[in-house]
């Protein structure tokens, strides 16, 4: 049921910021899988809420990124752009080659889920 929510509230936001949900879908993937899971929600490490791994510092401007539908919201604001590499460096500036390439694998996934 979790998955459904996330993929939900992802294509909502999606649709009302005009962005292809395929790349939220895969950044809230590969933030927050783990073996066996989707994805994960919730406080992840004592400090990023999932499944978007949004820093709780963040909660002081988005008071709801603790809740599936606000750290949705978050995350696909978060993701607006033309220039998929240079939105997804300026989501996670610390995204290595690895990182960029396992979330344009994840988005081709979910481009084929999503048909």
């Amino acid at each position: 049921m979790t998955n459904l929510l996330i993929v939900f509230w992802t294509v909502f936001w999606c649709s009302h910021y005009g962005v292809d949900p395929t790349l939220p879908l895969a950044v809230a993937h590969i933030e927050s899988r783990s073996p066996g899971r989707e994805f994960r929600i919730g406080l992840l490490a004592g400090k990023w809420y999932g499944p978007y791994n949004i820093h709780k510092d963040f909660k002081k401007r988005w008071p709801d990124i603790a809740a599936i539908e606000g750290n949705c919201r978050a995350g696909v604001r978060g993701l607006r752009g033309q220039d998929k590499m240079k939105v997804l460096k300026r989501y996670n500036p610390e995204a290595t080659q690895a990182y960029l390439a396992a979330v344009m694998k994840a988005k081709n996934r979910y481009r084929r889920i999503l048909k």
